[in-house]
């Protein structure tokens, strides 16, 4: 057989008919083309980034049998980074543009010349694939054929910008007529392609067609085989009716392969900790997403005037390095949680008054750090504003420090293997809860237990190490008065990995284990000291009721009487 008159590269030529094993005659009657002149595709109107040389060219026979559009496969096509997704090993996958289609162009439906005149005898079975050279393959091994520019692409646009189904299948007489429908072997792996033979299945049947699917093998390498591969390798169309009689198989999913670890991976189980080199704050923000196009379920572009404006609460995760990690990622100012490397599991969502607020995390990614000494003279003045230290264990000063240095620790407590805790004491109206109140409102997530307070409330804070500081702390020492949980948890050891197992509810009358972390900071306020157990890692601060009008009469939680902004404003 004599070739050499065709405009094709040895390379071309070898990919049509050894690799696809397209005859001489279904090669002339399609018209490929190698292209090794970027403007040899000017007139087919492709775009100057898709005129890739050496490719070749594939004319398009449309069912009307007019002339069609023309296909490029370039032999060094176009590629592009999927930036929404990480791989397993955290790269971007790459998408490979194999095929160029003109811009602007609709898509039509491809029938090699040979097979043009059969679509209209419904009694010769038709087979529907994706692409020419797969078509031409088919139509090689006798039998009469139709192609779609890709699995989904059996629908377009109308003139009034709605999708339909093309136009160019009506030229093809489906009435009792046996159609096999042939993707490739990846059909069972991929849920698109899928997914587009169930509908392409669906739709032939209403036009009463007898539709099957054929479900080629994969290359015995395990690689992906389309019509072409597998009748090129040694088939015929014979064996491809005998595919046709098999049911859809059953795919085999591989085992997984495991690794035995020496320690569990970190997971960011607390809103601030310490993991590995980086520091990592979880807060919660409101954000208002703005969605112009999303893809239904068929795989088709939707267009949204008005775009859909959606506002609501996400969970952000900021490092120490700058770089935020959240839910609703852009891919630019925030990257997607999947890139963070750990999993955050933070199932209670942070009082608003306790969170860091969005002009906190702006401007720390901005660059924008806290003098820590400024900061820690404007926790003194705080301080200083409300308390009164009057014959306590040192001057005024000192002991507005101490108190200043034991609200910045709890932010801290990763650094540390032991905390401990402060116990204000003295008489009714000596300033106790006051001295309470100023350190929960700026220690990390500092929360005010009451009596009334619930014990399942107070065993998440606990879990999150907030900052717990109980008030009237004499109950305590009555069991009949404290519940013995609340107790046992207040009560818990100050060193780091201590923790208080818990039996909690798991379904109709089942029960399961659950170690609540015990390292928190804690405050206790009360008339008398504390035992001697527990005075073992207490500082005891004496208050006695102040002369300063001033300090007694202000309430801390009216923040129209601090010297400086709350906390939560720059926080």
């Amino acid at each position: 057989m004599s070739l050499t008159d065709l405009s094709l590269s040895d390379k071309h030529l070898k990919m049509l008919t050894e690799e696809s094993g397209i005859s001489e005659q279904v090669i002339r009657e399609r018209g490929y083309r190698t292209i090794t002149s970027e403007g040899d595709l000017v007139q087919y109107g492709f775009s100057p980034a898709q005129r890739r040389v050496p490719g070749l060219l594939i004319p398009l026979h449309p069912t009307d049998g007019k002339v069609g559009l023309h296909v490029y496969r370039p032999d060094d096509p176009r590629t592009y980074e999927n930036r929404g997704k990480r791989d397993s090993d955290r790269l971007r996958p790459v998408k490979v543009l194999k095929y160029e289609i003109p811009k602007d162009t609709g898509v039509r439906v491809d029938c090699p010349s040979s097979c043009m005149k059969k679509l209209k005898n419904p009694s010769i079975p038709l087979y529907i694939t994706e692409g020419q050279k797969k078509a031409d393959s088919l139509t090689t091994a006798g039998a009469c054929t139709i192609d779609l520019l890709g699995v989904w692409n059996f629908k377009g646009r109308n003139e009034f910008g709605a999708t339909t189904i093309l136009a160019d299948f009506d030229f093809v007489a489906w009435e009792n007529r046996s159609v096999r429908i042939v993707f490739d072997s990846d059909v069972m792996y991929k849920p698109s392609v899928r997914q587009a033979m169930e509908r392409r299945t669906e739709i032939l049947q209403r036009k009463r067609a007898t539709v099957s699917a054929i479900y080629l093998p994969n290359h015995p390498s395990g690689a992906k085989w389309g019509v072409d591969d597998w009748l090129a390798s040694g088939h015929d169309l014979k064996d491809l009716e005998v595919l046709a009689q098999f049911p859809r198989p059953i795919p085999h999913v591989a085992l997984p392969t495991i690794k035995l670890l020496d320690e569990p991976s970190p997971n960011i189980k607390r809103p601030l900790c310490l993991i590995g080199k980086y520091a990592f704050a979880a807060t919660w923000l409101p954000v208002r997403t703005t969605q112009r196009e999303v893809l239904d379920k068929d795989g088709n572009l939707i267009v949204h005037n008005p775009p859909l404006v959606e506002e609501k609460t996400c969970l952000f995760i900021v490092r120490s390095d700058r770089r935020v990690f959240t839910e609703v990622s852009d891919g630019q100012s925030t990257r997607p949680l999947s890139e963070l490397g750990m999993k955050a599991i933070l199932p209670e969502i942070i009082p608003i008054e306790k969170r860091w607020s969005t002009r906190g995390v702006r401007a720390f990614v901005q660059g924008k750090i806290p003098d820590p000494i400024y900061t820690f003279q404007q926790v003194v003045d705080v301080v200083n504003r409300f308390l009164d230290f009057d014959h306590s264990l040192g001057d005024q000063q000192a002991m507005a420090e101490l108190v200043a240095c034991f609200i910045m620790a709890t932010n801290l407590l990763d650094a540390f293997n032991v905390i401990g805790f402060l116990w204000p004491n003295g008489g009714a109206g000596s300033g106790k809860t006051n001295l309470l109140i100023v350190v929960t409102e700026m220690a990390y997530l500092g929360q005010l237990i009451l009596a009334g307070g619930s014990f399942a409330s107070l065993r998440d804070l606990a879990d999150y190490s907030a900052t717990l500081a109980f008030d009237d702390a004499e109950n305590l020492a009555d069991p009949k008065k404290t519940d013995p949980d609340k107790r046992a948890l207040l009560l818990a050891g100050n060193r780091r990995g201590l923790t208080i197992p818990l039996k909690e509810p798991d379904g109709p009358g089942k029960w399961k284990l659950r170690h609540v972390n015990a390292y928190s900071p804690r405050l206790f306020s009360g008339i008398n000291i504390p035992d001697p157990v527990l005075a073992s890692r207490t500082i005891v601060i004496p208050l006695i009721r102040t002369a300063d009008r001033d300090k007694a009469n202000f309430d801390p939680l009216d923040h129209t009487f601090w010297p400086h902004d709350p906390p939560r404003t720059g926080r």
